[in-house]
């Protein structure tokens, strides 16, 4: 899945695989950050 946030705070969730998420991870345009797990949160 994907998550997308704006500048004014608002978040949308694409999920893998789906015409819109494509579009996005081939957009140079997005900033692509992989996933900001702590890993104080690890089991």
């Amino acid at each position: 899945m994907g998550v997308h946030s704006n500048k004014d705070g608002e978040i949308a969730i694409y999920g893998y695989g789906t015409e819109e998420y494509k579009r996005i991870v081939n957009d140079q345009t997005f900033a692509k950050v992989k996933d900001m797990k702590s890993s104080k949160y690890r089991i």
